[in-house]
């Protein structure tokens, strides 16, 4: 936060002194006014930095080397009669070029001290995804993976779904939070009982983000319903004691429910809207079941 704001007095204090550049230059009493294509440049280096992301990512020196070559080749296609290096010339050459690199450098600095305040503001407020989240269209492969092994040597497998039992959400944002203030509570929900799945879940479990609404699909390859039971138990106590919220699962197992992963997965999202066949799965209390 204090990195960003020394930036802005710095580009504050820049862009004071390089749009009177030309009332310091003529004060000399011999100086030659700045071109006025390097306020242009001054302004498009400045915007480049702020709306493209691949120059922010690229290293300063390139940065140099773009805005620099390009100033020489402005003054070598535009100016030809007003040489770059000769006489009383070469001080208007290196200011124009300082004034040049210096906006590079500012832009540089203010973006990524920026990049690390937002970062630092969306870690804060709405938590991080876990890495081994995968997104439904991302885990395709997987899945389809998973299936062929468990169908050619005969294994079981499991398809759970957990989601914020219904009306958690709504009942832990009134007691925290405004009407403005939901949409940045539900994210910070979410990640945060993303973070206990992975926590619980073994590595060749494959956990998938089903949609934006905070339901997840867990993937889980030799693994029975009373498997899926334990899991269930693990993941609940987890987000009991980070959050204090209830979670519901619905399961599917193969191959005794369904022989393709769409048809297990709408099996899953069924028992969990109607947790008729598994009713221990479907939990709505505020304390992990024992």
């Amino acid at each position: 936060m204090c990195g960003a704001r020394k930036s802005l007095v710095f580009l504050a204090i820049y862009l004071l002194v390089t749009f009177n550049l030309d009332r310091l230059l003529l004060w000399q009493g011999d100086g030659q006014p700045v071109h006025f294509f390097v306020y242009i440049l001054v302004v498009l280096a400045l915007a480049a930095y702020l709306f493209s992301s691949d120059l922010q990512k690229s290293p300063l020196y390139w940065g140099l080397i773009i805005w620099g070559g390009l100033y020489v080749v402005i003054r070598l296609a535009f100016y030809r009669n007003d040489p770059l290096f000769v006489g009383t010339a070469l001080f208007q050459t290196i200011t124009e070029l300082v004034v040049v690199s210096l906006s590079v450098l500012v832009s540089y600095d203010l973006m990524r001290n920026l990049n690390v305040m937002e970062d630092l503001v969306e870690k804060v407020t709405f938590g991080t995804m876990s890495q081994r989240v995968l997104d439904m269209q991302l885990a395709e492969e997987e899945i389809k993976t998973e299936m062929i092994r468990s169908r050619r040597h005969e294994r079981p497998l499991t398809v759970m779904v957990v989601e914020p039992a219904p009306n958690a959400l709504e009942a832990n944002m009134q007691r925290v939070v405004q009407e403005v203030q939901r949409a940045i509570t539900r994210r910070y929900v979410l990640g945060s009982l993303a973070n206990a799945i992975s926590d619980e879940a073994r590595r060749t479990d494959l956990i998938i983000r089903r949609d934006q609404q905070g339901r997840f699909v867990i993937l889980c390859p030799e693994t029975t319903l009373e498997g899926s039971i334990v899991l269930a138990d693990r993941i609940r106590a987890n987000v009991a004691e980070r959050l204090g919220i209830p979670v519901a699962f619905g399961v599917a197992t193969f191959p005794d429910e369904a022989l393709s992963f769409d048809e297990l997965l709408r099996k899953a999202e069924s028992d969990l809207m109607n947790p008729v066949k598994n009713p221990s799965l479907f939990y709505a209390n505020d304390a992990p079941r024992t």
